[in-house]
């Protein structure tokens, strides 16, 4: 299973938020390329970068998040970066700064991408972010509702040829409360191997429960800022 490690940016520094809301900002670093480069040197080796204020303000993803991807890669890391892809010209530039992979949502729920075009950059390289909320797929910030539900969308852009999908719980984000069981089991077998989650990780047993399940990969935060998740047991989980 893939282990993601957030690098999540916000006024310049490496944060994590509860549900995403700016008021509960914690701040773990006034340098994100200095925590970007002591994660990969503490053996992760998958960093998920996302540009926090771009993707609450609607604004474009910063030259500096792009920087930190032409860093990151630089130093040997398999980086995923998101927030602010508003336009096809946002998707090509974070893949021409080196990125592994780019996460795109908003863009594509709300027509500015075509998927289809996006898809021509690659299957391998574009995620499409479906964060629930509710029971339904939310975008813009996680403020407005696409209308689906969580399966409708894994179905409907699978069905185009998406073959990555960001699931985040966003009413676990950043909670350190656990996996939601019924949400995890609630994604059908057939996807899981196409899904990185996201939301409530608290420690090593919720890896175990999403790689036993047959998930492809998983995002934390918060665990490994907080020390409860130490690198040196994940190798086990990584594939």
């Amino acid at each position: 299973m893939e282990i993601h490690v957030s690098l999540d940016i916000y006024r310049g520094s490496v944060v994590r938020m509860l549900r995403g809301d700016p008021g509960s900002v914690k701040v773990y670093s006034r340098d994100p390329l200095a925590k970007g480069l002591e994660i990969l040197d503490r053996g992760v080796r998958r960093i998920h970068l996302v540009d926090l204020e771009a993707a609450i303000e609607g604004r474009a993803i910063g030259k500096h998040v792009l920087s930190l991807v032409r860093a990151l890669k630089d130093a040997g890391g398999f980086v995923t970066v998101g927030g602010g892809i508003r336009g096809i010209g946002d998707l090509d530039a974070a893949i021409d700064a080196g990125a592994d992979r780019v996460v795109v949502g908003t863009a594509i729920y709300r027509g500015i991408i075509d998927p289809f075009e996006a898809l021509e950059r690659g299957a391998d390289r574009v995620v499409l972010a479906a964060d629930a909320r509710g029971g339904l797929v939310v975008h813009s910030g996680w403020r407005i509702s696409s209308g689906f539900t969580l399966n409708e969308i894994l179905e409907r852009f699978s069905s185009m040829g998406f073959k990555l999908f960001l699931v985040t719980n966003t009413e676990r984000d950043g909670s350190l409360s656990g996996l939601d069981s019924v949400f995890v089991s609630s994604i059908p077998p057939r996807y899981r191997g196409s899904v990185v989650y996201s939301g409530g990780v608290q420690g090593i047993g919720d890896l175990e429960i999403l790689a036993k399940e047959g998930f492809r990969g998983v995002v934390i935060g918060k665990a490994f800022y907080e020390g409860l998740i130490d690198p040196k047991d994940l190798a086990s989980l990584e594939g």
